[in-house]
Formats: C-alpha cells, sequence, structure tokens
C-alpha cells in the first residue's frame, strides 16, 4: 500500500489538479492503494464536481437531481471526458438522453435552462442556419414545429417571412395549424414530406429527412466568455414499445448507434460505464460506421470479424457505482452485446427471456 505521508502534505487544489489527470480506474484504484485517507480523491469520482469544473453549468446539484429524476444520462464525449481526461476537445458538446416521456424531457430542459443553457426553436435555427448556408432541409418533424411556432409569432422578420411564405405555399394546411396533442404520444398530420428551403426562400421537395432514432433540442451555455453547444436528446417512442422494459432504458439503444467505441459511455448521477474503456484508454477505437467523423488524437481500425459477447463487467469494459446509497438499475449493471462481423447489437432482457424460455426458464 502507498504511504499517504508525502500526500496528505500537498495543498488540496494541486493534489486535485493531479488527480484529475487520471483515468476513473486508475483513482479508483488509487483511493484503495492509500485506505480512502485522502478524502479529496472523491472529487474526482464526483459527477457533480466533475461537470463543475469542466461545464458551464450553474445549480449542479439541482440538474444532477433531475437527471436522476428522470433517468437522464449524458452519453459521448463528454462521459469519455469523465472516465478518460484529456481525449476530447474543449468544445465538445454536452449530450443529454433522455427516456420519450414528454414531461421527463420538458424537466431536463428547465433544469438546463436553469443551469444556463439557452435553447434554440426549431424556427430560431432555421434562421440561423439560412444565415449561415445557402440552403436548409426540413424534415416532417422540423416543418410541423415552425408551423406551430409561425401561428404564435404576432410579428415577422424578413427572414422568418420568407420561411413561413415557403411553408405555407408548400404545405396550405399549415397556415392555421392547430395541432391535437396526445400524452406521450406523436402529432399526427398527413402528407408533410421533406423540403429543402433556400436562402431566398425557395422551398424544393427533398428526399432527405430528419433522423428518427431520436428528437433533439439545440441549445448552448456560456461560460467565461466561451460558448458550449448542448443538446438534449429525447428517445423515439417505438423503440420502447417492443425493445425495453421500462422507458428509462430507451437511452441504451443511443449506445450503439454511436459511429466509434470510444464515444460508447455514460455518466448519469449515480453511475458510470465505458463499453470499450481498455480500448480507449490505449487511444484505439473501434469504427462502426466509417461516414461519420473521425476525432484527433485516436487510432481507428475494423472490428474483430469473429463473434464476441460482451457485457459491462468484463475486464475490458469498466462500470462504477458512484452512490452506494442508490439502486443501479439492472439495465445498467447488465448491459450485454455482441460484436460480429463489424456491428454490434444490444441483448436486450427480452432476448434473454425468449432465449431462456426454450429452456424452461421463465
Amino acid at each position: 500500500m502507498i504511504s499517504v505521508g508525502i500526500l496528505s502534505k500537498l495543498p488540496n487544489e494541486l493534489l486535485l489538479t493531479i488527480i484529475n489527470q487520471l483515468s476513473i480506474q486508475d483513482v479508483c484504484v488509487f483511493r484503495q492503494a492509500v485506505y480512502n485517507c485522502l478524502p479529496i480523491i472523491q472529487k474526482r469520482i464526483n459527477p457533480a464536481q466533475y461537470i463543475k469544473t469542466t461545464s458551464p453549468f450553474s445549480n449542479i446539484e439541482n440538474l444532477l437531481d433531475v437527471m436522476s429524476d428522470t433517468d437522464t444520462a449524458i452519453i459521448g464525449a463528454r462521459a469519455l471526458d469523465y472516465c478518460i481526461p484529456g481525449l476530447i476537445e474543449p468544445d465538445s458538446a454536452w449530450e443529454f438522453y433522455v427516456p420519450p416521456i414528454f414531461a421527463s424531457a420538458f424537466r431536463m430542459k428547465c433544469a438546463l435552462e436553469k443551469s444556463g443553457a439557452i435553447f434554440e426553436s426549431r424556427l430560431d435555427q432555421t434562421v440561423r442556419s439560412l444565415q449561415e448556408c445557402e440552403h436548409v432541409i426540413l424534415g416532417k418533424r422540423s416543418i410541423i414545429s415552425i408551423a406551430y411556432e409561425l401561428t404564435l409569432r404576432k410579428s415577422f422578420s424578413p427572414d422568418v417571412l420568407r420561411i413561413s411564405q415557403a411553408i405555407h405555399a408548400t404545405f396550405p394546411s399549415l397556415r392555421n395549424f392547430s395541432p391535437r396533442f396526445e400524452p406521450d404520444g406523436p402529432i399526427t398530420v398527413e402528407d408533410i414530406t421533406p423540403i429543402m428551403i433556400t436562402r431566398s426562400g425557395l422551398a424544393i421537395p427533398s428526399m432527405h429527412d430528419e433522423e428518427d432514432s431520436f428528437k433533439a433540442i439545440y441549445g448552448s451555455a456560456t461560460k467565461y466568455g466561451k460558448v458550449v453547444p448542448i443538446h438534449l436528446n429525447i428517445a423515439s417512442l417505438p423503440q420502447v414499445s417492443y425493445l425495453y422494459d421500462q422507458p428509462s432504458q430507451a437511452v441504451l439503444p443511443i449506445l450503439f448507434s454511436i459511429y466509434s467505441s470510444h464515444l460508447q459511455c455514460m455518466l448519469t448521477k449515480s453511475f458510470a460505464f465505458h463499453m470499450y474503456y481498455k480500448l480507449s484508454e490505449r487511444k484505439v477505437a473501434y469504427l462502426w460506421d466509417s461516414t461519420k467523423f473521425r476525432a484527433n488524437g485516436f487510432q481507428f481500425c475494423s472490428p474483430p470479424e469473429q463473434m464476441i459477447t460482451r457485457s459491462i463487467t468484463d475486464d475490458d469494459a469498466y462500470f462504477i457505482n458512484l452512490n452506494a446509497r442508490e439502486n443501479i438499475p439492472d439495465y445498467a449493471k447488465s448491459l450485454q452485446w455482441i460484436q460480429e462481423t463489424g456491428k454490434i447489437i444490444h441483448i436486450s432482457t427480452n432476448d434473454i427471456q425468449r432465449t431462456m424460455l426454450s429452456f424452461g426458464m421463465w
């Protein structure tokens, strides 16, 4: 074991600076080696401390409480930075993923706004995109959102007027759009297809549409004059109905749609894990989708061709319980997946039940 004598004489600020450079697994090993005699180590493990020192957010305890209440998780670059510091760009987005319950999504949006986030409506986002680009493609979801907001506005800027005219000329039924809302359900509007709107206000049919795997609200927050992007992603409803036992599990499919293994990690108030921890420590990553952006500093390679069954508790992954007083969800502790011929497939609880049913276990 390591003597804490010399370490305990270092200023806490210096000791924390050193500890913050260590991976989360190394920190936990270090904590055991010094018999938990250095309370400052817990600050590195505490997600509130990580968010406080690396994010533009305020009211962090409230933010974490709402994340816990709504089963929201941070996934991707910021979760990677918590597990293994120093591998992401300073302007990497904070990606929050919330289950497909509109009340939960609304609570998270309010909590993020209370913490300093400012979100753009789809209309404002489209205006900004047309100021920066020659055209913008709008899918059905964006068209409906913009049409609804247009009914609420009392006056239009020239940019908004061009967007309004383009949408209403293409879809006259949206001129006085009054949606019918269903609890936690989709809004049904027929005959709405994607369009491309040019900077001059011309609307052209488009073959492209928005992703269906999740809905996203885009925003940003500022700290010390630096703007950091924030994405609040809401998992889609259809995934829950037949694949998962509880809405809270709907965030898991996001992990399996991420283009590279180094970003397949999750941070919540009560636990954190990385599906490919050992690989990421070596700055190596499996590339599941070669068309996507490749992060700086990583060596990308193709996944092994042979079939491998993995779990979050094996030696190549890492899972940490951040709050011993809270029960960790079974779906997180028992996470399993299969690598095969360059693909990654989630093994859900229902898949396991179906397999074991043949053997008399149900």
